[in-house]
């Protein structure tokens, strides 16, 4: 049974640092869109 949990407590661990890490990746292409929106909008 405590095997499990630690088991568990990695993947939770695991999907949780996917997520943060996918979510940054995104509100990063967004920002660079919206950089180079800006961009070639002022010129």
């Amino acid at each position: 049974m405590k095997s499990l949990d630690l088991k568990s407590q990695k993947i939770n661990q695991l999907k949780y640092l996917v997520i943060s890490h996918l979510s940054l990746f995104f509100c990063h292409q967004i920002n660079l869109k919206e950089q180079i929106k800006a961009v070639t909008t002022t010129q």
